[in-house]
């Protein structure tokens, strides 16, 4: 509640500035009076910074909103705002272990947002500039800044390309702007009410990290040789995604900025990934083992031919199986003959001879493969296995084309259908019957353009009216077979599948028309159409041997 344009805040503090901004005399837990935010235009962000923890007013009850704030008060509000923990070593110039900002510097440093200026510096008590700020959030936030961004400004110009796109990157997301006379003025020191607005508005949209995880909890890896490690920051939309990698034995493993871990010497290593938000920390057991020498290389082929123009893989197979660096270079006695790549696919380039050569690194083995290449054979003409066929409706039959000579190097066709409505074609040369009437399919040679034609004619089925089985009765003995046959009305039905049944097969079955008998007793055999479902049946008496 405002009284009098003050508000009454209580606040815990306990650092060496009052709360960050305010003097640089540490002083206990008091009641502190604001006096000097009720009118001003940040006084939401700065109320709300307050209640937070994060900054606090002067111990004369003042915030001094228009004053400029330095680079260390800066970085130590987006440590604690940020909840930035973990520590990194410092060598700057102007930094010294018994100054008040040194772990908060270290802090900043770990979390990836400041380098320091060129000639060594940090520059802490410097009033930080509003370009200065654009650029650390903008590396805190992880936003993107590697796309020039536009900017409007009166003064865009006067941006220089080191903080251009950082700006740009800053006003996009809504977390700073310019002046109402349209300048940036990119120069000016930033004042304590704009560094609280600027740091309220990041987070405010601030996605917090709430846990890290390995895709591995121990691994094994050679010396000299090295294996990746994948970091995962939960939720997968947490704002800043920077992870610190760490060995706990650098003599043992060491560790990259990426998550690739090299092994040094024999032994144990704990590779430690940890989230700059929040500090989350996974591990994984590295164990390195001295490497194992390779023996020897083979390849999977000694002799190989290709036509010209055409393709074929070598595979190398490094002895023995378990050893560390298994890489093998690949080499042709004659590019112009025979081509191979890095993973050992040939390409025949002309007619002759060449050796392809696979060698290890480890221990310079080698295997070699004789390549060779011939002049590709031209297709001469192509034919069909049938000039003419009738398929009924919803019926395919597969036509099969003869390419000539035999011999051919190129045999591949391009299958067509003069009208599909009434029967199209696959690339494969399946011909399905759609509708009654003619069409023709082609066939085309894509060597040369030769073709072939078949003449299809697509009738409609003819149905099936009736069934009968040439017995309407049977005896047998157990153990015996009979053999029933089945006769389809009319003779040039479509369907003349049928499915034989028997009432018991305890006593005879039936197969296929074929009769057993299993035991004394009689069973009815009967027969149905697969078209239309027509039956027919047989007594079948079975007896006694």
């Amino acid at each position: 509640m405002l009284k009098s344009k003050r508000i009454s805040l209580f606040v815990a503090v306990l650092l060496f500035l009052t709360i960050i901004m305010g003097s640089r005399v540490p002083i206990a837990q008091a009641a502190v009076e604001l006096s000097d935010i009720s009118d001003n235009w940040a006084f939401s962000q700065i109320f709300y910074l307050v209640d937070k923890g994060i900054v606090a007013g002067y111990a004369d009850g003042t915030f001094r909103p228009n004053n400029p704030i330095s680079r260390a008060e800066f970085i130590t509000i987006t440590n604690r705002a940020f909840g930035f923990a973990n520590t990194s070593a410092i060598q700057y110039t102007d930094v010294r272990n018994s100054d008040w900002f040194y772990g908060e510097i270290a802090k900043a440093k770990a979390a990836g947002y400041i380098a320091g200026f060129s000639d060594g510096s940090m520059r802490p008590n410097s009033q930080i500039s509003r370009q200065e700020v654009a650029a650390i959030m903008a590396r805190v936030l992880n936003l993107d800044t590697t796309v020039p961004g536009e900017l409007s400004f009166v003064d865009a110009d006067s941006i220089p390309d080191w903080s251009r796109n950082a700006i740009a990157a800053m006003v996009k997301g809504g977390y700073i702007s310019g002046y109402p006379d349209g300048k940036f003025r990119p120069t000016n020191a930033i004042s304590r009410a704009e560094a609280a607005v600027i740091i309220s508005l990041s987070i405010g949209n601030r996605v917090a990290v709430t846990g890290i995880s390995l895709d591995k909890a121990a691994a094994v890896v050679a010396e000299g040789e090295s294996i990746a490690l994948t970091a995962t920051i939960t939720p997968s939309d947490a704002t800043n995604q920077r992870i610190i990698w760490t060995s706990s034995d650098k003599n043992t493993a060491i560790v990259s900025t990426t998550g690739k871990v090299t092994g040094v010497t024999a032994g144990k290593a704990v590779i430690s990934a940890t989230s700059v938000d929040g500090g989350f920390k996974e591990t994984c057991q590295v164990t390195v083992v001295p490497p194992v020498a390779v023996t020897g290389v083979s390849l999977n082929q000694t002799t190989l031919s290709l036509t010209k123009g055409f393709t074929s893989a070598l595979v190398a197979t490094v002895a023995p199986g378990e050893a560390t660096n298994r890489t093998v270079t690949w080499s042709s006695s004659d590019t112009t003959v025979a081509t191979v790549d890095n993973s050992g696919l040939v390409t025949a380039v002309a007619e002759g001879t060449a050796t392809i050569t696979a060698r290890t690194l480890d221990g310079g083995y080698s295997a070699t493969c004789q390549v060779t290449v011939t002049a590709p054979v031209a297709v001469s003409g192509v034919s069909l296995n049938k000039p003419s066929t009738v398929i009924t409706i919803g019926y395919s039959e597969t036509l099969e084309p003869v390419i000539a000579p035999d011999g051919a190097t190129d045999k591949s066709v391009t299958w067509s259908s003069d009208n599909p409505a009434i029967a199209t074609v696959s690339s494969t040369g399946k011909v399905m019957a759609v509708n009654a009437g003619s069409t023709v399919i082609s066939v085309k040679t894509n060597d040369g353009g030769f073709m072939a034609k078949c003449n299809v004619s697509v009738v409609a089925p003819v149905a099936v009216t009736s069934v009968s089985i040439n017995a309407t009765s049977a005896s047998l003995k157990v153990g015996e077979t009979i053999t029933l046959e089945a006769d389809i009305s009319p003779a040039d039905a479509t369907n003349v599948n049928v499915d034989w049944f028997s009432t018991d097969s305890r006593i005879a079955s039936v197969s296929n028309g074929t009769v057993t008998g299993v035991a004394p007793g009689i069973a009815t055999i009967m027969v149905r159409t697969q078209d239309g479902g027509k039956t027919d049946i047989c007594d079948v008496t079975v007896v006694a041997p």
